[in-house]
């Protein structure tokens, strides 16, 4: 008798464990984030959907857009703005870039030589974004300088900026035509200093960074170097206050 229910027990296992090999694979697709398409645009403004939310579904979902000719065609009689469509094309052109393609978000801790630079997040307010960073020395006492001539923001549209402004330690300076002398600051062995770069953002449909690299000038026992980090893939952090 013992040995029949262990029998049927066995059976009965072995059906369980068939069904979820047969129908786990189906959940899964089902629940995997499907692309938006020029359909899925169409509907939502024949919907009446809010210009505010499209330009946030689009931004924050993976598209596969149709804006060739015929495509356009399509979401003009679909009776979509000018501005989606503008931003369809923008999404799909940054999308079939390779450095899109190849982007991946990296670590928000990078090292170079005996520096440690941790980016603490861009915070995005109206049109400027402010990315914040702290730089620790495990080495001897150095000098600092920010490069802003050769640091530069990409945004998810693809707008690429350059600083307005650099800090160090404390110690800003506007960047432009006329002051292109970058604040300085002295690091001691062990410490960590902060420092930030201010970007003016070209558009108010941009909500994350592809790209940031930041250079900075090292003057160490007179002997100077000079070093890129980047950092890539993370949202910008929303600052609401006036």
């Amino acid at each position: 008798m013992s040995c029949l229910i262990s029998q049927s027990y066995k059976a009965a296992s072995l059906i369980v464990v068939g069904l979820l090999c047969l129908f786990l694979p189906s959940i899964y697709a089902q629940n995997k984030k499907q692309p938006l398409t020029n359909i899925d645009i169409i509907n939502m403004t024949k919907e009446k959907v809010d210009d505010a939310v499209i330009i946030r579904a689009i931004q924050t979902s993976p598209t596969n857009f149709d804006v060739s000719a015929n495509g356009l065609i399509q979401l003009k009689k679909g009776r979509v703005k000018k501005k989606i469509i503008e931003l369809m094309q923008q999404v799909t052109a940054n999308r079939d870039t390779p450095e899109s393609r190849s982007a991946t978000p990296t670590s928000m801790t990078q090292q170079f030589a005996f520096f440690k630079i941790e980016l603490l997040g861009c915070v995005r307010k109206q049109y400027e974004v402010t990315c914040t960073f702290n730089i620790t020395d495990n080495g001897p006492e150095a000098v600092i300088t920010p490069n802003p001539d050769e640091t530069v923001l990409v945004d998810d549209l693809g707008n690429a900026m350059s600083p307005l402004y650099s800090s160090i330690d404390g110690k800003s300076e506007p960047h432009s035509v006329e002051n292109r002398i970058p604040p300085v600051s002295v690091i001691k062995s062990g410490a960590t200093i902060q420092g930030w770069f201010a970007f003016s953002v070209f558009s108010d449909m941009s909500v994350k960074v592809a790209r940031l690299k930041i250079k900075l000038d090292i003057d160490e026992y007179h002997k100077q170097e000079n070093f890129s980090i980047e950092f890539r893939d993370f949202a910008f952090e929303m600052d609401s206050t006036n």
